[in-house]
């Protein structure tokens, strides 16, 4: 996310920061076809949608995943119990 690149991941768990931040796309895991498939049809997109995408990645990982912002949550959390 910090690259302000879109993210393709194979993962078959939660998806949630990718699809919600509209900042990469999922696959299946352990599927090298769809993977490949899926490279050949971002090489295809618009430069501007996958620059979008890449800054809304990096915009999401400086605002919400730096030890300043992550250890509030933390202790907001830990308070709550």
């Amino acid at each position: 996310m910090l690259s302000s690149r879109p993210i393709l991941a194979c993962y078959s768990g939660y998806k949630n920061i990718l699809i919600e931040e509209n900042c990469g796309f999922f696959i299946e895991p352990n599927n090298p076809d769809l993977f490949a498939k899926k490279i050949i049809e971002l090489s295809h997109y618009n430069k501007e949608i996958l620059d979008n995408m890449g800054k809304n990645g990096f915009n999401y990982a400086i605002n919400n995943l730096n030890y300043e912002y992550l250890t509030k949550q933390y202790i907001e959390f830990i308070s709550t119990l």
